[in-house]
């Protein structure tokens, strides 16, 4: 019976890590750049000595602000008409 419930107890610790006991992916963080290329990121626990990526990042909102600024100026106008 002991064997069973250290076994269950193991189970249940490492229930919640990946591969090689690093803890999922948090959510993406919010773009640092309305516009012209920024960069989110996204974390993670790793297990002592592994040797998963505790960080990870990836390109964001890769229009132009020279288009974002003409499509504003477009609804602003059409609005003020």
């Amino acid at each position: 019976m002991e064997s069973k419930f250290t076994l269950l107890c193991f189970i249940l610790f490492f229930a919640g890590k990946g591969v090689h006991g690093q803890t999922p992916w948090s959510s993406w963080t919010r773009c640092d750049k309305a516009c012209d290329t920024g960069f989110q990121s996204r974390g993670r626990e790793c297990a002592k000595g592994d040797t998963c990526t505790p960080i990870e990042t990836r390109k964001c909102n890769e229009f132009s602000c020279n288009m974002t600024n003409f499509l504003i100026a477009s609804v602003l106008f059409w609005y003020m008409i």
